[in-house]
C-alpha cells in the first residue's frame, strides 16, 4: 500500500531519498574501524595480504584512508566480498561475508550534522523520507536506530533488499512505488556519482549532490541539479530557498 501524502502548493518535491554513508554519516569516521577489523580477521598473520586486500577495496592501510572512487566507498558488500574471496587463500564469498557482518557489531555512525532537526523540518513540510544505501539493509537500520532517526524514515533499503544496487535505479523505483509518487516528485540526495546516476536513471525531479564524501564538486556537478555543503541545507533546496542551479555550487 502506498503511503499517503498531499501535494503542497509550494512545489513539486514530495519525497526525499537519501544515500547513507558520506551523506548522512561520515564515511571515514564511521567505516575505517570496520575495515581495519575485517582486514585483521581476514589476514591475522600476513600484513602483506592485509595491504593487498585493503588496496583492492580502495583502502590504504598505511594512511588509514579511502580512495575517492574505491569499491568500498561506492560498491555493495556483495561486490567487495567477491573481490576479497577471489584473493583469499581459504575463504569463499560466504566466509568473507560472515567476517564482514561480524565486524559490524558495535559500529557507531558519526553524523555530519545534527540530523534530527533536518529530518523534522522535512517531515513538517509533509515530505516522505527514505534511505537507499549500498550497505546491508539490517546495517542501515541498525545505524539509523543508533542515531535515533530510524522512525523519521518511511522507507529504508539496502543492496540486499531485492531492488539491486546503485547506480542502477531499482531502489529509487521501489521508493516511488512505496510512496505513490512520480519520479518527478522526489529528490535524490547523495555524495557520489553512483547516487546521482541512480537518480538520473530513475528520472527524479531533483538531484542533490552533497560535498561531504570523497567526491569533489567537479565530480558531482555534471550529474547534479544542486550542490550543497551538507544535508542540513536540503530543506532549503527542496523548498526552493536555495534554488536549482545546474552544475554550480549554490551553498556552502
Amino acid at each position: 500500500m502506498a503511503l499517503e501524502v498531499s501535494v503542497s502548493e509550494r512545489g513539486g518535491i514530495r519525497g526525499v531519498l537519501f544515500d547513507k554513508d558520506g551523506t548522512l554519516f561520515d564515511f571515514d569516521r564511521t567505516w575505517s574501524a570496520w575495515v581495519r577489523c575485517v582486514l585483521r580477521r581476514l589476514s591475522p598473520a600476513d600484513a602483506g595480504l592485509r595491504a593487498r586486500l585493503g588496496a583492492a577495496g580502495g583502502f590504504d592501510v598505511e594512511s588509514d584512508s579511502f580512495e575517492p572512487n574505491s569499491l568500498l566507498v561506492n560498491g555493495s558488500p556483495e561486490e567487495m566480498n567477491a573481490v576479497w574471496a577471489g584473493m583469499h587463500p581459504h575463504l569463499g564469498v560466504g566466509g568473507v561475508d560472515a567476517v564482514c557482518r561480524g565486524c559490524l557489531d558495535g559500529l557507531e555512525p558519526v553524523e555530519f550534522c545534527d540530523l534530527a532537526p533536518v529530518l523534522d523540518r522535512l517531515k513538517g513540510m509533509n515530505i516522505l523520507l527514505g534511505v537507499a544505501t549500498n550497505d546491508y539493509e539490517f546495517s542501515a537500520r541498525t545505524q539509523l536506530s543508533s542515531a535515533g532517526i530510524l522512525d523519521a524514515f518511511d522507507f529504508v533499503c539496502g543492496y540486499d533488499s531485492g531492488f539491486g544496487a546503485k547506480p542502477d535505479p531499482g531502489m529509487i523505483h521501489a521508493f516511488l512505488e512505496r510512496a505513490g509518487l512520480p519520479a518527478s516528485g522526489i529528490a535524490m540526495v547523495g555524495d557520489s556519482t553512483h547516487d546521482l546516476l541512480a537518480g538520473r536513471g530513475a528520472g527524479v525531479g531533483l538531484s542533490i549532490g552533497v560535498l561531504t564524501g570523497p567526491a569533489s564538486a567537479s565530480d558531482l556537478a555534471p550529474f547534479a541539479d544542486v550542490l550543497l555543503a551538507d544535508v542540513s541545507q536540503v530543506p532549503d533546496a527542496v523548498s526552493g530557498e536555495v534554488g536549482r542551479a545546474p552544475r554550480s555550487l549554490v551553498a556552502g
